[in-house]
């Protein structure tokens, strides 16, 4: 098990609480057990917002439950779900040093609204920094075999960015990322949550899944009609807004490095449906802001290469970026209000920032080492350019 300054070191350089941290760092090794069961790994279909953030996308929120569809029912019970996680928990103690205490494992069966039976989990741990006894956190699952699964499932790596990771090159079958995608927009329309709508309008900015607006509505359509409700309009919305603006910040304050307004999330949704109807293209900026001769940066090696501070600040862009959020950077005692767009290496191995000056209007660049402190804005761009700041959709299948 990894040590409780990795999770501290790592708490602040994402601005998390470290308890959240910790609950990501149980979640990849709760994964790495689930589909190494046997029994397990053909038959469960991870899900879910938990699984765009440890499958697909690494600058996605936080999460802290584990959603999986259930393809075979015969194995869907109590003593088989207590036995199997059983077994998880000693392999993954075995393996990590996690606990995963049989005694804090509980199951229950409800009926959802197709009828049938769903289940929920709860699993407690001990992690580096948890405590222990009734206060011990616990990981929730949710297991729903009663669901319309379109694309064949695909397998991917488990994202796991602590030290420990040697062993996560095992593959997790996981929804195709245009049905998890499609998932999101369906709960968005039938239960209204903050969550959901971060997720699609974080999803919707990042012109990676532009060009599959057909199959992605396809999927929906699908997942409506199993569901018995409609596909998502403008008519819908009202009824959503204010149950989504009530919860917000306690939804998603604790899982998200900063916290935006709700306001700017919700102005998006008309274009989102637009967009989603095919009525609209929206345009892919393809003029790469990088100098001539440098290399754009797109996997995470720059998280060992530099101290704390410089780390944090390069945290900040990558959530800034991926979320198309403006910066306010101090750079030689000035403030400048930025448009994030590009991480460089420069052929003096500088890693240099790339990004539009707003109040300027022109196009500027920084060295990240010389930056003396960034800030997310609650202000929201649309690209004039590619946004390639580390990492891109990193959809990993085999």
């Amino acid at each position: 098990m990894i040590k409780k300054n990795e999770i501290i070191s790592e708490a602040a350089i994402h601005n998390i609480h470290p308890h959240i941290v910790e609950k990501d760092y149980v979640l990849g090794w709760l994964l790495w057990g689930i589909f190494q069961h046997k029994e397990l790994t053909e038959d469960w279909i991870f899900k879910g917002g938990t699984c765009l953030r440890k499958c697909y996308v690494e600058t996605y929120r936080y999460s802290e439950d584990l959603d999986f569809t259930v393809e075979n029912r015969k194995n869907f019970n109590i003593n088989f779900l207590q036995r199997v996680f059983t077994q998880i928990s000693s392999k993954i103690f075995k393996e990590s040093g996690i606990e995963l205490p049989p005694d804090y494992q509980k199951f229950e069966f409800y009926n959802n609204r197709q009828g049938g039976q769903s289940c929920r989990g709860r699993i407690g741990y001990l992690g580096p920094i948890s405590p222990r006894g009734s206060s011990m956190p616990r990981i929730k699952i949710d297991l729903t075999p009663d669901e319309v699964v379109v694309l064949p499932p695909i397998r991917t790596q488990i994202f796991h960015p602590y030290s420990d990771n040697a062993n996560f090159g095992h593959l997790v079958l996981t929804y195709d990322f245009q049905e998890a995608f499609a998932e999101k927009i369906r709960a968005l329309f039938e239960r209204s949550r903050p969550r959901d709508l971060y997720d699609v309008i974080f999803l919707f900015r990042n012109s990676e899944m532009r060009s599959a607006t057909p199959l992605l509505r396809e999927v929906l359509l699908e997942k409506c009609k199993y569901k018995g409700i409609k596909i998502p309009d403008e008519l819908a919305l009202d009824s959503l807004k204010p149950n989504i603006e009530s919860q917000w910040d306690n939804m998603l304050a604790r899982q998200l490095p900063v916290l935006p307004s709700c306001n700017i999330y919700w102005c998006i949704l008309p274009e989102f449906l637009i967009w989603l109807k095919g009525e609209e293209s929206l345009p892919h900026p393809t003029e790469s802001l990088s100098d001539v001769g440098e290399k754009i940066i797109q996997n995470r090696d720059l998280r060992q290469q530099y101290a704390k501070r410089v780390r944090l600040q390069i945290e900040i862009l990558r959530f800034a970026a991926s979320n198309r959020l403006c910066i306010e950077l101090d750079y030689h005692k000035t403030t400048h209000r930025l448009e994030p767009y590009t991480l460089s290496k420069s052929i003096e191995n500088k890693v240099v920032l790339h990004a539009y000056d707003v109040e300027g209007e022109e196009t500027k660049s920084y060295d990240v080492k010389k930056i003396q402190s960034v800030q997310v804005i609650d202000q929201v761009f649309s690209p004039r350019f590619p946004v390639d700041i580390p990492p891109k959709f990193s959809i990993r299948t085999k």
